[in-house]
């Protein structure tokens, strides 16, 4: 899918899966690690990059805001190097 985007376009903006394996075609179509979701069998969500963000469905409607941007074109999207989800992440190292 992503040979029929041109190069400088970004068409995935994240990515949702159930085996961390899912991580490894994610990033080779350039997802960022912060937009990677693994769900486990119990229901849990966590991140690619940061193991210790754990959350649930219920949760992940409270980050929805934060990490995909309005689709209003009145609205102006966030600088994502500023905004809440990102300037709070924990740095694996």
């Amino acid at each position: 899918l992503r040979s029929l985007f041109p190069p400088h376009c970004a068409p995935f903006y994240a990515g949702f899966g159930n085996r961390e394996t899912d991580t490894v075609s994610y990033k080779a179509v350039h997802i960022p690690d912060a937009r990677i979701l693994i769900i486990n069998p119990d229901g849990e969500i966590h991140n690619a990059l940061n193991k210790s963000m754990v959350s649930s469905y219920d949760g992940l409607s409270e980050l929805c805001d934060l990490m995909f941007p309005p689709l209003d074109a009145e609205k102006e999207a966030p600088d994502e190097q500023f905004n809440s989800f990102n300037f709070w992440k924990l740095d694996p190292f």
